[in-house]
């Protein structure tokens, strides 16, 4: 009987060095996930905001700025629902062990 206790007490230490693998990875990879699908779209409407600053002198040129900023902002939408549905499958992953 103990040496099923230890067999056992074996495979739950390997389950949960597993789980912590994967955490780890997952995380990894949001951090690279946000590193690169952040920064773009931010730098991107800055950039904007310092042309509007210094170069609009038209409702033209800020139309077209706007629409680019506009363009920004979507991308950074989706990726807050990438980031969301991302976490929600490591929840799950976590929920099904």
């Amino acid at each position: 009987m103990h040496k099923h206790r230890s067999t056992k007490a074996f495979k739950e230490s390997e389950k949960h060095e597993k789980f912590l693998k994967d955490y780890v990875q997952g995380l990894e990879e949001m951090m690279f996930m946000t590193h690169h699908k952040v920064r773009q779209p931010v730098a991107n409407i800055l950039g904007m905001v310092m042309l509007m600053d210094e170069y609009a002198n038209s409702p033209e040129e800020l139309k077209k700025i706007a629409g680019y900023m506009k363009q920004s902002a979507l991308h950074l939408d989706a990726f807050t629902r990438e980031l969301t549905a991302f976490v929600s499958s490591l929840e799950q992953k976590e929920k099904r062990k």
